[in-house]
Protein backbone atom coordinates (compact mmCIF):
# COMPACT_ATOMS: atom_id res chain seq x y z
CA UNK A 1 0.00 0.00 0.00
CA UNK A 2 1.49 3.51 -0.92
CA UNK A 3 1.18 6.84 0.75
CA UNK A 4 -1.44 7.74 -1.28
CA UNK A 5 -3.91 4.86 -0.13
CA UNK A 6 -2.78 5.09 3.19
CA UNK A 7 -3.86 9.22 3.67
CA UNK A 8 -6.97 7.74 1.52
CA UNK A 9 -7.53 4.98 3.95
CA UNK A 10 -7.48 7.52 7.43
CA UNK A 11 -8.88 10.26 5.75
CA UNK A 12 -11.93 7.69 5.15
CA UNK A 13 -12.00 6.34 8.95
CA UNK A 14 -12.53 10.07 9.87
CA UNK A 15 -14.95 10.75 7.43
CA UNK A 16 -17.09 7.64 8.35
CA UNK A 17 -16.50 8.78 12.05
CA UNK A 18 -17.95 12.21 11.51
CA UNK A 19 -20.36 10.99 9.32
CA UNK A 20 -21.76 8.36 12.34
CA UNK A 21 -21.80 11.07 14.80
CA UNK A 22 -23.91 12.88 12.12
CA UNK A 23 -26.84 10.53 12.03
CA UNK A 24 -26.86 9.99 15.64
CA UNK A 25 -27.52 13.42 16.06
CA UNK A 26 -30.26 13.65 13.36
CA UNK A 27 -31.50 10.26 14.36
CA UNK A 28 -31.56 11.84 17.81
CA UNK A 29 -33.05 15.43 17.26
CA UNK A 30 -33.79 17.32 20.55
CA UNK A 31 -33.59 14.51 22.90
CA UNK A 32 -29.92 13.43 22.86
CA UNK A 33 -31.44 9.59 21.75
CA UNK A 34 -31.13 6.76 23.81
CA UNK A 35 -28.41 5.70 26.82
CA UNK A 36 -26.63 3.63 23.86
CA UNK A 37 -27.12 6.15 21.10
CA UNK A 38 -25.25 8.75 23.48
CA UNK A 39 -22.29 6.34 24.40
CA UNK A 40 -22.00 5.39 20.79
CA UNK A 41 -21.22 9.50 19.71
CA UNK A 42 -19.00 9.68 22.84
CA UNK A 43 -17.26 6.55 21.77
CA UNK A 44 -17.03 8.08 18.41
CA UNK A 45 -15.53 11.28 19.62
CA UNK A 46 -12.60 9.77 21.41
CA UNK A 47 -11.37 7.99 18.69
CA UNK A 48 -11.46 11.44 15.99
CA UNK A 49 -8.11 12.88 17.87
CA UNK A 50 -6.20 9.86 17.45
CA UNK A 51 -7.51 9.25 13.71
CA UNK A 52 -7.02 12.62 13.13
CA UNK A 53 -3.23 13.00 14.87
CA UNK A 54 -2.55 9.70 12.19
CA UNK A 55 -3.91 11.84 9.27
CA UNK A 56 -1.61 14.79 10.36
CA UNK A 57 1.81 12.45 10.83
CA UNK A 58 0.83 11.05 7.39
CA UNK A 59 1.04 14.78 6.21
CA UNK A 60 3.89 14.82 7.63
CA UNK A 61 5.67 11.61 5.58
CA UNK A 62 4.32 13.14 2.46
CA UNK A 63 6.53 16.51 3.39
CA UNK A 64 9.12 13.96 3.69
CA UNK A 65 8.46 12.38 0.24
CA UNK A 66 8.49 15.83 -1.73
CA UNK A 67 12.48 16.31 0.28
CA UNK A 68 13.33 12.97 -1.31
CA UNK A 69 12.32 14.04 -4.98
CA UNK A 70 13.97 17.38 -4.36
CA UNK A 71 16.75 14.95 -2.89
CA UNK A 72 17.07 13.07 -5.99
CA UNK A 73 17.64 15.87 -8.33
CA UNK A 74 20.73 17.00 -6.35
CA UNK A 75 23.84 15.35 -7.99
CA UNK A 76 25.24 12.25 -6.16
CA UNK A 77 26.87 13.52 -2.97
CA UNK A 78 27.70 12.89 0.93
CA UNK A 79 25.02 15.73 1.37
CA UNK A 80 22.19 13.88 -1.03
CA UNK A 81 23.25 10.86 0.76
CA UNK A 82 22.74 12.87 4.02
CA UNK A 83 19.51 14.22 2.72
CA UNK A 84 18.11 10.60 1.89
CA UNK A 85 18.96 8.82 5.20
CA UNK A 86 16.94 11.73 7.02
CA UNK A 87 14.00 11.46 4.92
CA UNK A 88 13.61 8.19 4.95
CA UNK A 89 14.04 7.92 8.92
CA UNK A 90 11.58 10.59 9.13
CA UNK A 91 9.38 8.50 6.98
CA UNK A 92 9.96 5.29 9.46
CA UNK A 93 9.12 7.46 12.09
CA UNK A 94 6.13 9.08 10.75
CA UNK A 95 4.50 5.78 9.52
CA UNK A 96 5.62 4.19 12.94
CA UNK A 97 3.82 7.03 14.36
CA UNK A 98 0.43 7.09 12.23
CA UNK A 99 0.64 3.22 13.04
CA UNK A 100 0.63 3.26 16.75
CA UNK A 101 -2.32 6.19 16.95
CA UNK A 102 -4.41 4.14 14.81
CA UNK A 103 -4.25 1.51 16.74
CA UNK A 104 -4.70 3.34 19.96
CA UNK A 105 -7.93 4.44 18.47
CA UNK A 106 -8.82 1.25 17.71
CA UNK A 107 -8.18 -0.68 21.07
CA UNK A 108 -10.53 2.30 22.31
CA UNK A 109 -12.97 1.94 19.57
CA UNK A 110 -13.08 -1.99 20.69
CA UNK A 111 -13.09 -1.35 24.27
CA UNK A 112 -16.11 1.02 23.68
CA UNK A 113 -17.81 -1.40 21.60
CA UNK A 114 -17.72 -4.32 23.74
CA UNK A 115 -19.34 -2.14 26.69
CA UNK A 116 -22.02 -1.05 24.18
CA UNK A 117 -22.85 -4.38 23.17
CA UNK A 118 -22.18 -6.28 26.95
CA UNK A 119 -25.78 -7.75 27.94
CA UNK A 120 -27.11 -5.30 30.78
CA UNK A 121 -25.99 -6.64 33.93
CA UNK A 122 -29.41 -6.82 36.24
CA UNK A 123 -30.12 -4.19 38.92
CA UNK A 124 -27.82 -5.39 41.83
CA UNK A 125 -30.24 -5.64 45.15
CA UNK A 126 -29.31 -3.90 48.52
CA UNK A 127 -27.32 -6.58 51.03
CA UNK A 128 -29.14 -7.29 53.77
CA UNK A 129 -25.84 -6.39 55.89
CA UNK A 130 -23.75 -8.82 56.99
CA UNK A 131 -25.55 -11.92 58.87
CA UNK A 132 -25.88 -11.45 62.09
CA UNK A 133 -23.62 -14.35 64.12
CA UNK A 134 -24.96 -15.94 67.05
CA UNK A 135 -23.41 -14.71 70.19
CA UNK A 136 -20.35 -16.83 71.84
CA UNK A 137 -21.35 -17.50 75.45
CA UNK A 138 -19.39 -15.95 77.76
CA UNK A 139 -16.23 -16.87 79.28
CA UNK A 140 -16.76 -18.85 82.54
CA UNK A 141 -14.08 -19.14 84.87
CA UNK A 142 -13.18 -22.43 85.45
CA UNK A 143 -12.53 -23.46 89.26
CA UNK A 144 -10.39 -26.49 90.54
Amino acid sequence: MDLEDQLRDVAGVLHALAHQLAMHRTAAGDTGGTVTARRAVAAMTRAAPPVGHALATLAEAVEQVGLLHLAAAMPRSADRADAFRAAHAVLDDRFEGARLLLNDAGRQLHRDAERLTAPSRPARRPSPGPAAQPAAPPATARTR
